[in-house]
């Protein structure tokens, strides 16, 4: 069983970064594919984060829960060894 990281749902807002350079900032530290959630509905905002590498972006209650759990599980389908 692997200890490592299988995937992570980023919000776009943190204390301390917003936006893309919030996606950019964890991606300089970790490969692990990353599911961006977001209150904003801001499609360029979203094309560029997938253009950057986010698996997806989803809007915050914008989806049934089965829904996510099949963004979270591609996520994790990304991962050797997963």
């Amino acid at each position: 069983m692997s200890t490592g990281s299988w995937g992570l749902a980023l919000d776009l807002v943190l204390p301390d970064s917003e936006g893309l350079n919030t996606l950019l900032g964890i991606q300089e530290v970790t490969k692990t594919p990353i599911l961006v959630l977001t209150g904003k509905e801001d499609m360029k905002l979203h094309t560029t984060l997938v253009q950057k590498g986010a698996m997806d972006v989803i809007i915050k209650g914008s989806m049934p829960s089965v829904k996510l759990l099949w963004n979270i599980w591609r996520c994790i389908q990304c991962i050797p060894n997963s």
